[in-house]
């Protein structure tokens, strides 16, 4: 049996926060490296979010293998319709999240960024997916459910 882990939602200005179990938890892709993960505006799910929001997200892991970098994707996925990547959002792990670069295996990070919601984006439930990769390989994926609101 796999160890229980928790993954941990929080409102970080007002302090709210959320724990999922693996029962309760987001549907996975690879989470056996994540540690934690912080969503302001995520007090439960989902989360909900307007237009005016900028999401903080920080995603704790340890890495799968050394790397000399690492690219984190958000993709929004709606329904049957292919996940689609997040407008303009800088994947550089290394240059714009705050991870110290070249990665080792085993070791802990924190990748934190913020999300710029698009006046574009209609009011709509999804699922936001997190990807952590290189070359060689993921670090982590899961999805998020999310509900944006105008």
């Amino acid at each position: 049996m796999t160890r229980m882990k928790q993954l941990v939602f929080s409102e970080m200005a007002l302090g709210t926060m959320t724990k999922l179990n693996d029962d309760e938890r987001l549907e996975a892709g690879s989470t056996s490296n994540v540690d934690a993960v912080r969503i302001s505006h995520c007090a439960t799910l989902p989360c909900t979010v307007t237009l005016e929001d900028k999401p903080k997200v920080e995603i704790d892991f340890r890495a799968a293998h050394d790397s000399k970098t690492l690219r984190v994707r958000v993709l929004g996925a709606i329904g049957d319709i292919a996940p689609q990547p997040f407008p303009a959002f800088k994947t550089d792990a290394c240059n714009f999240m705050g991870v110290s670069c070249p990665l080792k295996a085993g070791d802990k990070y924190t990748a934190k960024f913020e999300l710029a919601m698009s006046p574009t984006f209609p009011p709509v439930a999804g699922k936001a997916v997190f990807k952590g990769q290189d070359a060689a390989g993921e670090f982590f994926c899961f999805k998020v459910p999310v509900e944006l609101k105008h």
